[in-house]
């Protein structure tokens, strides 16, 4: 089965925003990825339209951070839509 995830910026910065202030997710204890964590932000720009940025350092360009956002935001929609599309293909298959 295959799983495809579509988000806009706006959704991206939200969702990662209240995971990560709500305590709903503990980031590993790697360095690299906790570092990056801390220089992210969320940016608006223009109306209602939020984007994550990542202040960039000589450690790198936030690679771990953005990485961990993706997955995190991935992960919390297949936890959305799973019950539907096990139900989906218990029916079809």
């Amino acid at each position: 089965m295959r799983f495809l995830v579509v988000f806009t910026h706006t959704a991206l910065a939200s969702s990662v925003w209240e995971a990560l202030s709500q305590r709903e997710v503990e980031p590993y204890d790697e360095p690299q990825l906790l570092a990056d964590l801390w220089r992210l932000r969320v940016v608006e720009r223009g109306s209602n339209q939020l984007r994550l940025e990542v202040a960039r350092s000589g450690d790198g360009h936030g690679d771990f951070g953005i990485t961990f956002c993706l997955a995190l935001e991935t992960a919390r929609q297949w936890l959305l839509w799973a019950p539907a599309l096990m139900i989906d293909n218990l029916i079809i298959g």
